[in-house]
């Protein structure tokens, strides 16, 4: 299958990460699903995974505090982004897919060019471990959430931070 169909084919939702609901999400029996590859290259835990938009791109995170991107259909590492100090528990893409976003620990948002791996900015620090980060729909925001129990909006492109949600 040429990767243009195996692209479709993933977007199609045949084919689901485990834990987001599979018995919804696949047509396949559980038993029936099989690894399709296993990614080594990270020398500490992984905490996070995101598919670009087109399904050819995989990012993770992890306590070896980097993060790294890989070719969905070869398995073969692309990238290794470094520039945090502490362990990267999230990571998310942009929806027309060309920026990165990775945080954790560290407190730090750091953004990166999704194509060349290079940084392209540091974003202003959280105030605690961001836990979790994702992009608007029309990506012009950035949404963080800490271990302080806030959830931080920030523009995508300045930096600035936009609104400081509390309540959790």
């Amino acid at each position: 299958m040429d990767p243009e169909s195996k692209s479709k084919w993933w977007r199609a939702g045949l084919l689901t990460v485990v834990g987001l609901g599979l018995a919804a999400a696949a047509p396949l029996a559980a038993q029936q699903l099989k690894p399709r590859a296993t990614l080594r290259g990270h020398t500490g835990n992984v905490y996070c995974v995101a598919f670009s938009p087109d399904s050819k791109t995989l990012a993770s995170s992890s306590s070896d505090r980097t993060v790294k991107l890989w070719d969905v259909w070869t398995g073969a590492g692309r990238a290794t982004l470094r520039g945090h100090g502490e362990y990267v528990y999230a990571v998310a893409f942009s929806p027309d897919g060309k920026v990165l976003a990775s945080a954790g620990l560290g407190q730090t948002i750091l953004v990166w060019d999704a194509q060349t791996g290079k940084e392209i900015a540091t974003g202003k620090r959280h105030g605690s471990a961001v836990s979790g980060l994702a992009f608007s729909p029309d990506g012009k925001m950035l949404a963080t959430g800490g271990r302080d129990g806030t959830v931080r909006l920030w523009g995508a492109r300045s930096g600035q931070e936009r609104a400081l949600l509390r309540g959790h």
